[in-house]
């Protein structure tokens, strides 16, 4: 999934086995984004940068909050 320029909110979300190539963010992209997330899964995702996840740039309200995330299984391809 990739998220951009807004206010985001993640409830009780698994995000499993995904692949974003040569992309960023296996499971989950997000630029500009406030993030709200609340036990959120990410499991067995790849991609070049961010296995599980990569998270760029805040939004106009910050970065956000997360609480009860796991990471388990992701692999970033490069760093």
């Amino acid at each position: 999934a990739y998220v951009n320029n807004s206010r985001f909110i993640l409830r009780d979300v698994t995000f499993t086995g995904n692949d974003a190539g040569r992309g960023d963010g296996g499971g989950l992209k997000i630029t500009g984004v406030t993030v709200d997330a609340a036990d959120v899964r990410f499991s067995n995702n790849r991609s070049v940068w961010g296995g599980g996840v990569a998270h760029w740039q805040g939004g106009p309200e910050g970065a956000g909050t997360a609480t009860r995330i796991t990471f388990t299984g992701n692999t970033p391809q490069d760093t």
